[in-house]
């Protein structure tokens, strides 16, 4: 990492403008998913077994469902597109695909304990009120921690050896840019997905992680 950028902003402003263009995607494609789903019933209707498949299959699904999504796009990207590419772009695609597999089992609970505390309905107060505690309690909690020192070990290629990392390093050069960056991606992505209907929410953050998956790398291999 470079030695002159050392506060979390200044992190997190590094890794948004090596990854500019899936960020702008991702907001663009939320917006575009919640307006195409609300105003044209045949894609809703198209989603249906997309739920269906949720609801039957429950953790499987969101497994599988979060890791195709955080593994095969973020690939693609590494590919096609050079700043964001790590040096071992298919194991780092395998890797995120498990973690983040794992990762939508947890965060498909978490919708659960959502509509218990709040509802199933998708008013502006409903999803404003769920984005509040999924972005300032369950990911500064759980979320970005774990996001954070997953991603700082992917980003040293799972070498635990060497420079002994200090508590509050971790925190000041990887767990607060992670978590102001999900801020930053999670806010929009949450109004979204809470938008959806409960069987397809763990679908659409699925869908808006892949581009989070590649930020959060960009953050680990600069640490």
């Amino acid at each position: 990492m470079n030695g002159n950028v050392n506060s979390p902003f200044e992190i997190g402003w590094e890794v948004v403008k090596a990854n500019a263009f899936p960020i702008v995607v991702l907001w663009a494609l939320a917006a575009v998913m919640v307006g195409v789903y609300y105003l044209a019933p045949q894609v809703a209707g198209a989603l249906e077994p997309i739920a269906q498949l949720q609801t039957a299959y429950g953790r499987m699904s969101a497994f599988v469902s979060c890791a195709v999504f955080c593994g095969a796009i973020p690939y693609i990207v590494y590919v096609f597109h050079r700043a964001s590419r790590p040096e071992r772009p298919l194991f780092t695609a395998v890797a995120q695909a498990v973690w983040c597999g794992g990762c939508g089992i947890a965060c498909n609970w978490f919708f659960g304990v959502q509509e218990h505390w709040f509802g199933a309905g998708h008013d502006i107060v409903t999803v404003v009120s769920k984005m509040v505690v999924d972005q300032f309690v369950w990911t500064v909690l759980v979320i970005a921690p774990a996001n954070a020192a997953f991603y700082v070990i992917l980003g040293r290629g799972f070498l635990l050896s060497g420079r002994t990392v200090s508590f509050w390093d971790f925190v000041r050069r990887a767990y607060l840019p992670n978590l102001i960056m999900n801020w930053f991606v999670g806010i929009p992505s949450n109004l979204a997905v809470y938008s959806f209907p409960r069987a397809l929410q763990i679908f659409v953050l699925g869908l808006l992680s892949s581009a989070w998956a590649v930020i959060c790398v960009g953050i680990g291999r600069r640490f």
